[in-house]
């Protein structure tokens, strides 16, 4: 088991709750994202969701707002979560995974 964090963790949260979702903003703004920034802005929109989970001072307001978030981060990206998972990560559904580089250095 890990040793626990020397930093203030609900802090921690707190910080990147609104970091990740304005990360995801500036994403969602700039019409010539790549291929790298629209997985970072997928990333960016689920951990701000995410962060809202581990914080004990979340709202239903506050789900709904990184719901929707992440629905319009899906929507700029076209398709099924399935689909964008596929495509960014490269992925080809109809070969086994083991036969293909998913990571690409």
């Amino acid at each position: 088991m890990p040793n626990p964090p020397t930093f203030n963790l609900a802090a921690a949260h707190k910080f990147f709750t609104a970091e990740c979702y304005n990360k995801t903003w500036g994403f969602m703004d700039n019409p010539k994202r790549t291929p790298e920034e629209d997985l970072s802005m997928l990333q960016a929109a689920m951990a701000s969701l995410w962060r809202w989970s581990q914080r004990e001072d979340s709202t239903p307001t506050n789900f709904s707002i990184g719901y929707r978030q992440v629905s319009r981060v899906f929507a700029r990206l076209g398709g099924t979560s399935v689909q964008l998972g596929f495509k960014l990560l490269k992925v080809e559904p109809h070969k086994p995974v083991e036969a293909q580089a998913v990571v690409e250095d």
